[in-house]
């Protein structure tokens, strides 16, 4: 551990939250009994941890009393001397290591080297684990849509089963199938059609509550997971993504067009089956004959 190879008060990771230009507190390590301060934000640019990520620049501060920059933090040991080291992946700053120790003059060059030399190893760590994620968030989200796709949806209807025959509740699915996409196509274009289908998934986004899954189920179809939630409480939801599709509009180009409508069909475990199959193939056939129904 580099507070006890170094001696120093604490060690605390950084990494940068790009949503709100600022410094996230990841990780602190600290022999001044363990205290810490959770949720811990610093603005880039503010403090001597803030200039390093703004700057990408190793900071030796024999003396911080000395440095107009120190942001002393309350909640810590009182420092004398700090050394804060950016972590760069690809170029861009990632993320700031920062050492702080009650001794004036704590860290030497080889110090300094040491935590550079940690910092390069650190930082392409986090980038490949970031890297990773991105492309296993691609292979599980619709493009078109930003929703989850079909592969994260059965993955997660999986799970669910799982959990529901653990704790002995219920679990809703429903699918929904867009009405007339094809013709908006036809008449009005692809690009309408994709603005029709994105406007759809918002619905369903805004209405998907904690712990609930809304997903692009393929083609013009949507879906959703619905843990511990029984039939007529699925259709009181259903009732209110409804009758959103029938008043909403959406725009393109300048142009704004009626929300499609929606066929749907649900099924309910147990009730309706026990596997992912039998739940999927009874909420399809449901949503079939609702839309043949409404077409009568």
């Amino acid at each position: 551990m580099l507070n006890e190879l170094l001696e120093v008060s604490f060690v605390a990771l950084y990494l940068v939250d790009e949503t709100s230009d600022e410094l996230e507190l990841k990780e602190l390590v600290s022999n001044s009994n363990g205290v810490t301060e959770p949720n811990r934000r610093i603005p880039i640019g503010r403090g001597i941890v803030g200039w390093v990520a703004e700057h990408g620049l190793v900071q030796n501060v024999p003396d911080v009393s000395s440095d107009s920059r120190f942001v002393e933090v309350a909640a810590l040991q009182p420092s004398r001397s700090e050394l804060s080291v950016p972590l760069i992946a690809e170029g861009q700053v990632i993320g700031v290591l920062n050492l702080e120790s009650d001794r004036s003059g704590a860290f030497s060059d080889m110090d300094e080297r040491l935590l550079e030399s940690t910092a390069d190893h650190l930082a392409n760590a986090i980038h490949v684990i970031r890297l990773h994620e991105q492309l296993k968030a691609l292979a599980t989200t619709d493009s078109l849509t930003g929703l989850d796709n079909h592969r994260a949806f059965f993955d997660r209807l999986v799970l669910e089963i799982e959990r529901a025959a653990e704790l002995g509740r219920e679990l809703s699915i429903a699918i929904l199938d867009v009405n007339s996409l094809k013709a908006v196509n036809d008449t009005y274009g692809h690009l309408t059609g994709d603005a029709a289908l994105r406007a759809v998934a918002s619905v369903l986004a805004r209405h998907r509550r904690d712990g609930e899954m809304a997903c692009r189920y393929g083609g013009d179809e949507f879906a959703l997971i619905l843990p511990g939630v029984g039939n007529d409480e699925t259709w009181a939801m259903l009732d209110h993504i409804n009758a959103e599709l029938r008043s909403g509009e959406f725009e393109i180009d300048d142009l704004t067009f009626p929300l499609p409508t929606a066929s749907w069909g649900i099924s309910t475990y147990p009730v309706d089956g026990r596997r992912p199959t039998e739940l999927l193939s009874t909420a399809d056939e449901r949503m079939y004959l609702h839309k043949q129904t409404a077409r009568l």
